[in-house]
């Protein structure tokens, strides 16, 4: 039997602790570690599928010469042992290891312990964690909170007790805190665009067993009078839509496992925000009007075809705390991925592919809006005006994507920069961006001018990339003065650098991340003494058949979380587990020939 560390029922905390020992001698967490973790989220509950932002930027290291930002390593372990892997990578989807931003969605219902471990140069580290509870979506939106949508009278394989629309001629009026799911194989192209507006708490999918039933374009937006209540947690999910654009306000916001292909086909967010904020405000005050987010963009296919006529780019937005992960996006007009401005975004797991033809563009252009920092309450107008803000852009995290194509007629991959035209009354700042573990994709440009990564900016970190050995200069980065935009004489010395190119991969241990125990491991019981048996003095002896040339201990709780982690030398070991609660363990001991393992009870 396989424990399920999603389940917290009264049964399974009376089995209480298990722990993992890999072969060492174990000490406590070091509590006085140099860095200092800290860890925010976006959210902590919500019904399946739950996409939630993890934020580290707040960590901190008692050694104020180096930068958390960029020499820190950040383990992040989700606690989901759905054992799903990323289908454009095969990476994992359980952990992440580098830069201090990441995101998940939680695709089943249960309680996860989210863990992150910090670690610096030498090997020090801290933990903290958090707990994501995920609801049954059949619970939350359960008998007629869910609407069931057929172009005819099938409805097999929809939830039992939903409100059932047969024959539908023209959409629904849409309402809060209800699901409504489409009749897979069915096509509602006939019944015009989806128009959602000022409705929280939804979710649109489909049910049954076949395609993904085909839909016009949709509309998830905010009445200009509402901008002081914008809504709120939305998910549109496994739909085949010509586009699908966020306008206006949205929090929270989960456009997840679509296809959107056709001519011009796009997905957009924060679409015209801060045109209506200007021009358009309706009833609502200056100060009402923020900047969208958190929006997250989850393993969707778009696919504009390289329509010379429609949208410039096939997934872009400006906004907050942005997540753009899984994605192929492909054959746009200009660029697969254009970022306007955000603040705070973690771009990991794509296939950008760039333009159809436009050899001036890119895979992935990010921007920004000015050089003022990004308010804290993420605010359109400086206090009591309105006058802009115009900030910058600031954290952003790129990592482990994939650029370019073998017939890409580009020659500049993935800009980190401004516009090179610029505005007259503006410069665009962008800051504290990480590109880490990318591999780009040699195209049909000369390798003198094709470039990977291009960018002018401040405290921009490059490390682990993959590029094609035949270019000669895969990165080009503007030095101060530099003649690259129109307005360059607006750009300070601070904007322009520095640069970290080829920077040291910071130490990560995701060690922190462990799969499911079961309770079937095996006790070697005649291989290693432990003992006493029950543990009721708080103190383990540790006792081996050989003094290992090299081995290894960790100990790992309930969730699976790391509790210690070391090397010993030694034949025998005293552990103490006086901190501990009083439960059941089990260590595992690894040595360079072999692993024990034991089940260990401590009592009172």
């Amino acid at each position: 039997m396989t424990l399920n560390l999603l389940s917290k029922s009264t049964s399974i905390r009376s089995i209480a602790f298990y722990f993992l020992m890999t072969y060492s001698l174990i000490h406590p967490i070091v509590l006085n570690a140099s860095p200092q973790a800290q860890l925010n989220v976006s959210r902590t509950s919500g019904p399946a599928p739950l996409a939630v932002y993890f934020d580290a930027t707040g960590t901190t290291d008692t050694d104020n010469s180096i930068s958390s930002f960029r020499q820190l390593g950040y383990s992040f372990c989700f606690g989901d042992n759905t054992n799903e892997n990323w289908s454009l990578n095969g990476l994992s989807k359980n952990y992440e290891n580098g830069g201090p931003l990441a995101s998940h969605v939680f695709t089943q219902p249960g309680v996860y312990e989210v863990s992150l471990r910090v670690t610096n140069s030498t090997g020090q580290y801290s933990d903290t964690s958090v707990t994501i509870t995920v609801l049954d979506a059949n619970t939350v939106f359960d008998n007629t909170n869910t609407v069931v949508i057929s172009t005819g009278n099938d409805f097999s394989g929809a939830p039992i007790n939903a409100q059932q629309i047969a024959n539908i001629t023209s959409w629904p009026n849409w309402e809060h805190n209800t699901r409504y799911l489409l009749k897979e194989g069915d096509d509602f192209s006939s019944l015009g665009n989806i128009w959602i507006t000022d409705i929280s708490n939804f979710h649109l999918g489909s049910f049954g067993n076949s395609t993904k039933p085909i839909v016009s374009s949709i509309y998830i937006s905010m009445d200009e009078d509402n901008a002081a209540t914008p809504p709120q947690n939305g998910v549109i999910q496994g739909l085949a839509a010509h586009s699908i654009s966020q306008r206006l306000m949205f929090t929270n916001l989960l456009i997840y496992q679509n296809d959107v292909i056709g001519d011009g086909s796009s997905i957009t967010f924060g679409a015209a925000n801060t045109w209506y904020a200007i021009n358009q405000r309706g009833n609502s005050q200056p100060e009402d009007w923020k900047q969208s987010g958190p929006i997250f963009i989850v393993e969707n296919h778009v696919n504009m075809q390289g329509d010379p006529t429609g949208p410039l780019n096939a997934i872009a937005g400006l906004g907050q705390h942005i997540a753009v992960l899984g994605n192929r996006s492909e054959l746009a007009k200009e660029h697969t991925l254009r970022i306007f401005g955000t603040y705070k975004a973690v771009i990991g797991h794509n296939i950008l592919t760039g333009p159809a033809t436009d050899e001036t563009r890119h895979d992935f252009k990010l921007m920004s809006n000015g050089i003022n920092d990004w308010p804290s309450d993420h605010s359109i107008f400086e206090p009591g005006t309105t006058t802009e803000v115009l900030p910058n852009t600031q954290y952003v995290r790129i990592h482990n994507n994939t650029f370019g194509r073998p017939d890409a007629p580009h020659s500049w991959h993935l800009q980190v920069a401004p516009q090179d035209d610029g505005r007259s009354g503006t410069i665009e700042g962008l800051r504290d961006i990480i590109i880490e573990n990318n591999t780009f994709i040699d195209g049909t440009i000369d390798d003198g001018v094709e470039r990977g990564i291009h960018t002018l900016g401040h405290n921009i970190i490059e490390r682990n990339n993959n590029f094609p050995t035949v270019w000669t200069t895969p990165i080009r980065y503007e030095s101060y003065p530099s003649t690259y935009t129109t307005y360059s004489s607006l750009y300070t010395s601070f904007w322009h650098g520095p640069y970290y190119l080829d920077d040291v991969t910071p130490v990560t241990n995701s060690s922190i991340c462990s799969t499911a125990l079961n309770l079937n491991q095996p006790d070697n019981r005649d291989s290693i003494k432990v003992f006493p048996i029950p543990v009721k003095s708080g103190y383990l002896n540790l006792e081996l058949p050989y003094k290992p040339q090299k081995g290894s201990l960790k100990i790992v709780n309930l969730m699976g979380k790391t509790i210690y982690s070391e090397t010993i030398h030694d034949k025998t070991a005293l552990i103490n587990l006086n901190s501990y609660q009083k439960s059941l363990y089990i260590l595992i001991i690894e040595t360079q020939n072999e692993t024990f393992t034991k089940r260990i009870l401590l009592t009172d």
